[in-house]
């Protein structure tokens, strides 16, 4: 698992995004139980602990895609600052405005990596 997302696709997605003109980033995703919002002092324990995101998905899905063999990307959709980063609480609200606003490019990156997968 401790090369679980692999160089070839991560390589790819990076092409992908530079051809949209997307700005794409890579980092560690720390995954919480959930399905509420973390508090201000989990962010900073996560912080620690390496996170440049948290998210409520991802990890068991890409956990059992790696036992099976299969390669992987995991893609993310940031849509929100973490509770104690701005000062005003999260909301699901602001979840899903963001995830309106970025549906196009988000979608865009997707048809994009899928056409050149082989």
């Amino acid at each position: 698992m401790s090369d679980l997302y692999t160089k070839r696709l991560r390589g790819l997605v990076r092409t992908c995004g530079e051809n949209l003109g997307l700005s794409l980033r890579e980092g560690v995703y720390y995954f919480a139980v959930g399905p509420q919002f973390e508090t201000p002092a989990e962010i900073r324990a996560m912080r620690i602990l390496g996170a440049d995101a948290v998210g409520m998905s991802t990890v068991t899905e890409a956990l059992t895609c790696g036992h099976m063999g299969m390669d992987l990307i995991a893609l993310s959709l940031i849509s929100n600052m973490a509770a104690g980063v701005l000062d005003q609480p999260v909301t699901g609200e602001e979840v899903d405005e963001t995830g309106r606003r970025s549906a196009a490019d988000f979608s865009a990156l997707i048809r994009e990596i899928v056409s050149r997968l082989e």
